[in-house]
């Protein structure tokens, strides 16, 4: 059996088993492979007997009431693609309770687009809808969206590596790569060899592996890295990765899958030691800054927000 049969198989067992969850997301494959994968799982979720008849025909056709398939204009998918989506939904037919829309290319969907796919996740027309997203690299997904999807691969590699990577030095690097091309225009793999990168790195995994924690800690740690601390652009990197880095322990504490950073750090961390409200709290914080925009300007912000993580650390 090939990757995709093997994957449709086990989406039939999911839908027989009733464990089916409401979005998932699907990496790789070409666009031959990933349209065929995408009829046939549709077709096998639609179906309301076991003889489907022109049930896939329609679907190809984009002709089926309760099939939605939503592509990227301009290289954008927008807010009012997604808003369209849903008033297709409360006026389709009553065929089948069942509804299915696909959004290939997801990593188009803009910033406005995913807040309004959130809420449309959050406030389901019912309880049987699937959402399928289509993409080559789940790095380039907005993180809101990352949190709420469960990940699968069409191909057997599931790292996809920019063309010019020879000078990316392992899997972490490809990670903070790729969560960080997006807010730095047109960077190439060489930025992964500059001492701001490197020094940003350090500052990561340094805050990530802490021991213990207190003012005297932090002031220290705050002196041995405040030529960083100084630049606003710093301080907006760091953040970015730990939000995802905390998304992905959210998901490992809650036992799901589809992990952007390495499994084996989440133990290491301490991070993962908080206790359910605390972590909630930074989460929640984290988002906050996210969703708002909020940018923390200066470095005494920054070691304010710092102060407030010690703060949950040692509660």
């Amino acid at each position: 059996m090939t990757i995709a049969e093997n994957l449709l198989a086990k989406f039939h067992q999911i839908i027989q088993n009733q464990k089916l969850s409401h979005i998932y997301l699907i990496e790789g494959g070409n666009d031959v492979e990933q349209k065929k994968f995408l009829y046939d799982l549709a077709e096998l979720f639609l179906k309301i007997t076991s003889i489907s008849s022109c049930l896939k025909q329609m679907i190809q056709v984009n002709h089926y009431p309760n099939f939605y398939y939503l592509s990227s204009y301009n290289n954008l998918i927008t807010k009012e693609q997604i808003l369209a989506m849903q008033q297709h939904f409360h006026h389709t037919s009553l065929i089948n309770s069942k509804k299915m829309y696909v959004l290939y290319k997801a990593e188009h969907i803009s910033e406005k687009a995913a807040h309004s796919l959130l809420h449309f996740l959050e406030n389901p027309v019912n309880n049987q809808i699937l959402g399928i997203l289509f993409t080559n690299n789940h790095h380039l997904l907005l993180s809101t969206i990352l949190s709420r999807v469960q990940i699968f691969h069409l191909t057997s590699s599931s790292s996809i590596f920019p063309q010019n990577s020879q000078k990316i030095l392992n899997p972490l690097d490809q990670v903070f790569f790729n969560l960080l091309k997006k807010k730095h225009n047109n960077i190439s793999s060489d930025f992964l060899l500059t001492s701001y990168y490197l020094n940003l790195k350090k500052f990561f995994f340094s805050f990530c592996q802490w021991k213990h924690i207190s003012f005297d800690v932090l002031m220290e740690f705050w002196f041995e890295h405040k030529d960083l601390l100084t630049q606003k652009v710093f301080i907006e990197d760091f953040l970015i990765l730990l939000l995802v880095f905390c998304l992905d322990l959210y998901k490992y504490r809650s036992q799901s899958l589809g992990f952007v950073f390495p499994v084996e750090l989440f133990s290491q961390t301490w991070l993962v030691k908080l206790s359910e409200q605390h972590f909630q709290s930074l989460l929640n914080l984290l988002n906050k800054i996210e969703k708002q925009k909020t940018v923390i300007e200066y470095p005494f912000c920054f070691m304010g927000f710092l102060i407030e993580i010690m703060q949950m650390f040692n509660g």
